[in-house]
């Protein structure tokens, strides 16, 4: 074995000097030309590694744009891509927006198992979601479709797909791509604005009105009428036409005012005619509103309103009539009361009836209930309206019950009124003397003979100031000043049970006495005198004066 260079020349081969530097000049040559081609393949290499990072670089570049477009898209972006061998799907690629709308994450979605998008759907939507992705996939074209997805936090939220097939190089489909957008509030505002077109819909077919909609000059669009008879004129022959060609001309000019305050303020305008209808004379009301650009006009047929109305004044006319000449009336026999009672004059000058003038002084100007007791004929009533003519409530009536001169079954009605039916015999309402006392003075003589039943609603009349009339339940409200009066020993009946104890503490806020005439003896001679003129003038005789034996006899009687 030996050893062989192509610079040392051979055993027995003799080399001159020309061709040893021959040698070294081509070992140079090869040398540098393999230098050469190291540093060009070394700067392709380097050119390679450059052109590799740009090229990554751009796609960087692009992917983050793309991410950004997509994620500025307000709705979910994805992608979907069919297995070959099993025909699933699986999701590939999902936004970042999906976490924004259904509260999961796009790694969340992604890890899931295949299917989540199905799952998450009510069961009443999947089959025509499937349909829906089926038929893009098999036709190769685009589509939209609309299904409802439950988020994260338990919503439910209506979406909107627009679907897109994904075709590989050979113009295969592979996959399917698509973008969901939140429709809620726009499905449920479409939801409820068909609700409310139904349910106008349905009040313009319940309402018996006429309803016409024109233009603000006049021109009929349209109409709604219960029943064709309401109108004037057959559909034909007015719709499209201008109301002056078919109103009389005074009608059509005091709508055209009222359509044009109508327009103008927004105000709703009333305007109320006559026409002839089915040979009949009809009132009709017409409210005119501002609809948009046009004007609607609801119109009714109020013709028993007005006749009811004409009956109504005529009624009213006769009422005040009648009220007029019942205040004259009463008026007069006020007067006549006063005069022939002389109910303003109590006469006496001793002690006891002194005594009495000043407590009627004390409480008149007060609004204190008053209880007069007394035997009977000392005249409680008299002081009664002692009381009430020197109150301020003087110039209303002074409303009188006698309450022993009326039935237990009457008293009530008497006292509070009644209802036309609230028992046999009751064919028209009445108005009680508390209604009738209201704002004014009550005297209820003979409070002793109020059945136990009736204290109590006396009681509370009292207290409350209110009462219902009997058949009725609603409750009426009366401001009364109460003067009640007694020949009996109240409390001595409220010991025996015959009298409620909280009534009497109510009547016994300011007590009166009347003495009798065997307490008042020093006054027997100025009644004789006050009776003797008062009968002398009625019997027309001249009486001058009285002898002192029969003033001694009547003074002792």
């Amino acid at each position: 074995m030996c050893c062989f260079s192509p610079l040392v020349p051979a055993a027995g081969v003799t080399l001159d000097a020309g061709m040893l530097s021959g040698i070294v000049l081509a070992a140079l040559i090869i040398e540098a030309l393999l230098v050469v081609w190291l540093w060009v393949a070394y700067r392709r290499r380097r050119g390679a590694e450059h052109d590799r990072e740009r090229f990554a670089g751009l796609v960087e570049i692009e992917h983050r744009h793309l991410t950004d477009i997509i994620n500025i898209v307000p709705g979910i972006t994805w992608e979907t891509l069919i297995d070959p061998d099993t025909g699933s799907s699986k999701t590939t690629f999902i936004s970042d927006y999906v976490e924004k709308m259904l509260g999961y994450t796009s790694e969340e979605w992604l890890s899931s198992p295949p299917g989540l998008g199905y799952r998450l759907m009510p069961e009443e939507d999947r089959d025509r979601a499937r349909h829906d992705s089926e038929t893009v996939i098999r036709n190769g074209e685009v589509a939209t479709t609309q299904h409802r997805w439950q988020a994260k936090d338990g919503r439910l939220l209506w979406i909107e797909s627009y679907l897109s097939p994904i075709m590989d190089a050979t113009g295969k489909i592979v996959g399917l791509r698509g973008v969901s957008f939140d429709i809620t509030d726009k499905k449920l505002a479409a939801d409820a604005q068909r609700q409310s077109e139904e349910r106008n819909r349905a009040i313009l077919q319940a309402v018996p009105d006429l309803m016409f909609l024109q233009t603000r000059d006049g021109t009929y669009l349209d109409y709604q009428a219960a029943d064709l008879k309401d109108l004037f004129l057959p559909p034909v022959e007015f719709l499209g036409r201008n109301m002056r060609d078919v109103l009389p001309p005074e009608l059509a000019e005091r709508f055209a005012n009222g359509f044009e305050r109508a327009a103008q303020t927004g105000r709703t305008q009333v305007v109320e005619y006559q026409l002839m209808l089915l040979e009949r004379e009809r009132w009709f009301e017409a409210r005119i509103v501002r609809s948009g650009d046009n004007i609607l006009s609801v119109i009714r047929d109020v013709t028993e309103r007005k006749q009811a109305e004409d009956i109504l004044q005529q009624m009213l006319e006769e009422v005040n009539r009648l009220k007029n000449q019942l205040q004259a009336e009463n008026i007069y026999l006020r007067e006549e009361i006063k005069l022939e009672h002389n109910f303003s004059e109590i006469v006496g000058h001793g002690d006891a009836i002194k005594y009495v003038l000043h407590k009627i002084e004390q409480v008149a100007p007060t609004n204190s209930t008053v209880l007069i007791m007394g035997e009977t004929g000392t005249g409680k009533e008299l002081v009664a309206r002692a009381i009430h003519s020197q109150s301020l409530l003087r110039e209303r009536p002074l409303v009188k019950v006698n309450c022993a001169a009326l039935s237990a079954t009457l008293i009530e009605s008497e006292l509070f009124g009644h209802e036309k039916g609230a028992f046999t015999g009751a064919a028209v309402r009445k108005i009680g003397r508390f209604e009738l006392a209201d704002k004014a003075t009550i005297f209820l003589d003979e409070i002793g003979e109020l059945p136990l039943a009736l204290q109590g609603k006396l009681l509370r009349v009292i207290q409350e100031g209110e009462f219902e009339r009997l058949g009725s339940t609603r409750t009426i409200k009366a401001d009364v000043r109460i003067i009640a009066a007694t020949n009996r020993n109240l409390w001595g009946e409220v010991q025996k049970g015959l009298f409620r104890e909280d009534l009497w503490y109510r009547l016994n806020v300011f007590p009166i006495t009347m003495p009798p005439l065997r307490q008042r003896v020093e006054d027997v001679p100025l009644l004789v005198e006050h009776f003797v003129h008062q009968f002398s003038k009625k019997m027309g005789k001249k009486i001058s004066s009285v002898s002192p034996a029969t003033l001694s006899a009547l003074c002792q009687y």
